[in-house]
């Protein structure tokens, strides 16, 4: 599940999208996937505190901790909180990726791309108050590695790879 199975899908011409790849492209920001090898493909998907508590451990602080790729759900109305959380994990910084996705698969989804440090001002600033999702983490970045599930030169139980 990544940008490698979409290039393939892609070259061999199909429209038809397998599910897990098709949930992501649901809302994620334009050609970007969860899961790349280099960032690391670990995702949380939570939400914020905010009427409703959340177990200690998983306070969004906590979670943010982890590094991994964030997918923040019913959480835009507490975004300055939610930046503000993000940051205090430590594992990012106000230079980390991030997007807001506004009506993830409607006809007037927009998606905002920004970093963690400008999350709040951003959301703001395109007037986002509700329906919307937050995503952070470095593989919303320039940064990738091909996985070497669908990388040619790679040998697996199935195949040898091209460079054997």
């Amino acid at each position: 599940m990544e940008r490698t199975v979409l290039r393939i899908l892609g070259k061999k011409g199909r429209t038809t999208i397998p599910w897990p790849i098709r949930a992501e492209l649901d809302f994620c920001p334009g050609d970007v996937l969860l899961f790349e090898p280099d960032p690391p493909d670990r995702v949380i998907i939570t939400r914020m505190e905010g009427r409703t508590p959340v177990p200690e451990r998983e306070k969004l602080a906590s979670l943010a901790a982890h590094g991994a790729t964030m997918v923040i759900f019913l959480s835009i109305g507490l975004v300055d909180k939610v930046q503000d959380a993000l940051l205090q994990g430590g594992a990012y910084t106000s230079d980390t990726p991030a997007a807001v996705v506004y009506k993830a698969t409607w006809p007037e989804q927009k998606t905002v791309r920004c970093t963690v440090g400008s999350l709040a001002q951003s959301v703001h600033d395109a007037g986002i108050t509700k329906t919307a999702l937050i995503v952070a983490g470095d593989f919303l970045g320039t940064r990738y590695e091909r996985s070497k599930l669908y990388d040619p030169g790679f040998t697996t139980e199935f195949r040898k790879g091209s460079d054997q």
